[in-house]
């Protein structure tokens, strides 16, 4: 075993120079990892392995660390199926009769397919070596982080490329007079229509639209059949399946496992309700799944309350083609930027809704969506945003409201509260809010 940890540490070092890592916006704080083990955790795909290789480019290029220096590790590899949390010191050993006079950094990818390994993680931490590790389940590795790390670590949560992030990989440099600019507007206007239609999962994004939905579909088999079913020996893989695709055709709604089980009964589908529930908290695990809760003060209302859920991506919408609604679109692209910038989301429902509360210092800012917002269309919606909008704002004592179009902007003051508009692109480039 030593022989083979031995040749997979200096193949990646020799390798490594001929990557090129696309940087990311998540901004780590690598000078920590000298006290705490730091956490890259995300859906799968979502580019956390490069990420790593990035965060090591970077600071080999500062000087910071040498290649010798670099442990990197990825336990799905196939050669250390075997692997156990008894053998995890084999990596330092074998790297210690390579490197006798070096500190390593430990880079360790996909670190959770291996049981019991934040004990392994504890010593390393304790014995003051840099560490980084990467996870696809969020759950799993909070549990294990808050039972065994205790406080020894910092946790960063990396989504598919953000629309800022997707113009970079497109090579679109972004300036802040942009705004202001008719014909760069457009241009920025024509990449988010792209990327409202392709998502953000990196590895699809120069693949044809049916290729996207090929690679897309096998994200999801390996969500079912790799993280779940194998990990939890789920033999319902149907059920299973047939619930990935109900929220694929629900998402950016309101979600009940309890009317989900009624509908079942009804068309002579059995299953238990405490399945449902099971598959449906293993979704979140895996990160397939995000989901928001009510606004409310009260924590017993807030947890029985139905959840409202939403997708990590939104290339995951290009599955069912039928299904593809602009609205739920949009909102979802919308949930997923503020999912990087803000750590509490509701919703708020009484005989109105407000798409997102967001807590800022424990004040509420009530958020609207609408991908279009034409005063005279005829569905109304520009009032109806606009009062459910007021409503909220006076239910919560919030003197400032926003609402986030595709492309419109306005100030609309109703006495002493105003409401802004302002267009997905001022939100997710300028840092209007």
């Amino acid at each position: 075993m030593k022989d083979l940890i031995k040749d997979i540490i200096l193949s990646f070092q020799r390798q490594f120079q001929q990557l090129s890592p696309f940087p990311r916006s998540l901004d780590v704080p690598v000078h920590l990892s000298k006290d705490k083990a730091i956490t890259i955790y995300g859906p799968r795909r979502a580019g956390k392995t490069y990420y790593l290789f990035y965060l090591i480019s970077k600071h080999l290029k500062a000087g910071t660390w040498k290649i010798e220096d670099i442990i990197y590790v990825n336990f799905e590899d196939n050669r250390l199926l075997d692997l156990k949390a008894s053998d995890l010191d084999l990596i330092l050993n074998s790297y210690y009769e390579l490197f006798p006079e070096n500190i390593p950094v430990l880079f360790l990818d996909e670190i959770q397919n291996i049981e019991n390994w934040s004990k392994w993680i504890r010593k390393l931490v304790d014995l003051k070596y840099p560490v980084f590790i990467t996870g696809s389940n969020a759950r799993l590795l909070s549990r294990e982080i808050a039972t065994e790390l205790r406080g020894r670590t910092l946790s960063f949560m990396l989504l598919p490329l953000s629309f800022k992030e997707f113009l970079a990989f497109n090579h679109e440099n972004v300036q802040p007079n942009d705004r202001y600019d008719s014909k760069q507007r457009a241009t920025l206007l024509h990449w988010l229509d792209r990327y409202l239609e392709q998502g953000g999962f990196p590895e699809t994004l120069h693949l044809s639209n049916i290729e996207r939905q090929w690679v897309l579909q096998e994200y999801i088999n390996s969500i079912v059949f790799r993280d779940i079913a194998e990990r939890y020996a789920i033999k319902n893989t149907y059920m299973l399946k047939f619930l990935i695709n109900y929220i694929l055709e629900n998402y950016a709604t309101l979600f009940s496992v309890n009317k989900l089980y009624n509908f079942l009964k009804s068309g002579g589908i059995r299953t238990s309700k405490d399945s449902l529930y099971n598959y449906f908290a293993l979704l979140e695990e895996s990160m397939f799944v995000f989901t928001i809760s009510k606004f409310s003060r009260s924590i017993k209302e807030r947890e029985l309350y139905q959840k409202k859920v939403y997708l990590p991506d939104l290339g995951y919408t290009t599955i069912f083609k039928h299904s593809k609604n602009i609205g739920r679109v949009f909102e979802n692209f919308i949930f997923n930027e503020l999912l990087r910038k803000y750590s509490e989301i509701y919703f708020y429902r009484n005989n109105y809704e407000c798409d997102f509360i967001l807590l800022k210092e424990n004040l509420p800012i009530p958020l609207q969506v609408s991908y279009e917002l034409k005063e005279h269309q005829p569905s109304g919606s520009y009032q109806r945003e606009i009062n459910s909008l007021l409503k909220t704002m006076e239910k919560l004592n919030a003197d400032t409201g926003y609402i986030i179009t595709n492309h419109e902007t306005q100030i609309i003051e109703a006495g002493d509260r105003k409401i802004s508009i302002i267009s997905a692109i001022d939100f997710l480039l300028f840092d209007v809010i």
